[in-house]
């Protein structure tokens, strides 16, 4: 069955805030293509009171009336409390109301609520009435597959999937070339304790006694205005700050960087680390989520498991002293990136996963 003759109806956050699914489906730009919908499931999400209930009811409605002409639902859903029931509410509207045939595409992952989870026999009842109806389940890592079928998930019914990075910037031909003095670092992510702002500020501070290097940090978020402080209050001048970029500010940072840095505590397969991928930046990670299915330690990244300055300091110093290394683990990001992560790549993985659910 071809893509036209299928009616995709795919759940979405709000598409003009920042965050990973919303960038994700802005780079996929399926809205209004190849038979597919968007459905906003924020709609309303800034009311409070009673208002709030309401309009989340008239949400609910009006999903139940879109899956009608659907012949896929596929609906975006993280493992944290924020989203639990809302989306399973929708996955259980598709499959069991509707009976429509339905792919969960799992993102985030919180480790905390999956063990409430576990301990709760009502959200367990409540997961496998809902989610554990739908269809196919995508996760972003071998990790998750275990994690899903430890929660009752069939393993027949899970596949791992692939986020996207936008290729718009970038020629095929690209290639990264490791001449720049200084060594430019780019932490490229919300700016929040979880995601390692403050082990990758150290880590830099740390190598900057031995060599010349700089840290780029682009993004935004709760801990914003600590970093920024903590820097000038250093006078670490060899620290600059971004703010949150998109389009040709991010594609000029990218193209100049050295190597992307992501000290994260928990991930599911963050889109920066393959817009990294994809403009050659070998990359230094913690080996969380889906990251390990995709960089291998000493192939095309490093992999620091422990949560500490002093080891990702270790790490990019020994990418900096040895170019050549960066070079090869750069052709085998453009490499992976360019088969496995572009917009194109992933539309087709995703709409061979739609035919195959309605053959």
């Amino acid at each position: 069955m071809s893509a036209s003759q299928n009616h995709i109806l795919i759940t979405v956050p709000n598409l003009s805030q920042p965050g990973g699914v919303a960038s994700l489906y802005n780079i996929l730009g399926l809205d209004g293509k190849d038979g597919v919908s968007y459905f906003d499931v924020h709609n309303g999400a800034k009311r409070s009171g009673i208002m709030r209930y309401l309009q989340l009811a008239n949400c609910f409605r009006d999903f139940y009336r879109q899956t009608g002409k659907a012949t896929v639902v596929h609906i975006n859903p993280s493992l944290d409390k924020k989203s639990f029931i809302r989306d399973g509410i929708f996955t259980g509207l598709a499959a069991r109301c509707k009976r429509k045939k339905v792919l969960v595409y799992w993102h985030g992952w919180k480790e905390p609520f999956e063990k409430e989870l576990q301990s709760s026999r009502w959200m367990r009842s409540f997961f496998m009435h809902t989610f554990g109806k739908a269809d196919r389940h995508v996760v972003l890592g071998r990790i998750f597959e275990q994690k899903l079928s430890a929660l009752g998930i069939d393993k027949k019914k899970i596949k791992i999937g692939r986020n996207a990075a936008d290729d718009s910037g970038v020629a095929v031909s690209y290639r990264k070339q490791f001449i720049s003095t200084p060594f430019r670092v780019l932490y490229l992510s919300r700016i929040e304790k979880d995601k390692g702002i403050y082990i990758a500020i150290e880590a830099v501070k740390m190598l900057r006694e031995k060599c010349d290097v700089h840290l780029l940090i682009a993004g935004s978020g709760s801990e914003e205005q600590s970093a920024r402080a903590l820097v000038a209050e250093q006078s670490l001048d060899y620290i600059h700050f971004a703010g949150y970029v998109t389009g040709a500010d991010k594609h000029k940072l990218l193209e100049t960087a050295d190597l992307l840095l992501l000290p994260s505590l928990s991930e599911g397969l963050p889109i920066s680390i393959l817009e990294g991928m994809l403009y050659g930046l070998p990359i230094v990670s913690s080996p969380v989520g889906g990251i390990p299915d995709w960089i291998k330690d000493g192939e095309n990244g490093v992999l620091v498991n422990d949560w500490n300055a002093s080891e990702y300091s270790v790490a990019i110093g020994s990418l900096l002293n040895d170019l050549q290394i960066c070079s090869q683990m750069s052709e085998r990001n453009r490499q992976k990136a360019l088969e496995s992560f572009t917009p194109h790549a992933v539309r087709e993985w995703l709409f061979q996963n739609y035919r195959e659910l309605n053959s």
